[in-house]
């Protein structure tokens, strides 16, 4: 939408944010994050497979919406080839598998401080 490429944005090393800011990564313990997604994905399945029926109307696949987390397991829950619990169950997993690539992302920011495990950021985000 803008004429640039995302390889050229990223070589603006310049902040996202008007003045100084300290960049955080706050993670929570793993398997409190997976419960987290499990009930989020539980959750939001109605409205999901409302979405895709949408998408599939308006002509999905086409376009990026198509390849959205657990959009195929879930237009294949539509259209009958797998049972509702294994399209929760892939869309979960999908977005565990995402959530782990973010979290690979943030590590490798070396000038963000990462907060994990419960561990206090108060100290480091208030000073500033």
């Amino acid at each position: 939408a803008t004429g640039r490429t995302l390889s050229a944005w990223q070589a603006e090393r310049e902040p996202a944010a008007p003045g100084p800011f300290r960049a955080a990564v706050l993670s929570p313990p793993r398997d409190v994050l997976a419960g987290r997604i499990e009930a989020r994905a539980e959750a939001m399945m109605d409205e999901a497979l409302r979405e895709v029926a949408g998408l599939r109307a308006s002509g999905w696949p086409r376009g990026p919406l198509g390849s959205a987390l657990g959009a195929a397991a879930l237009a294949a829950h539509l259209d009958g080839a797998i049972p509702r619990g294994a399209a929760l169950s892939r869309l979960a997993t999908e977005t565990r598998r995402y959530a782990k690539r973010q979290r690979t992302w943030f590590g490798g920011q070396t000038d963000w401080r990462a907060f994990e495990d419960g561990e206090d950021a108060t100290a480091y985000l208030a000073d500033f």
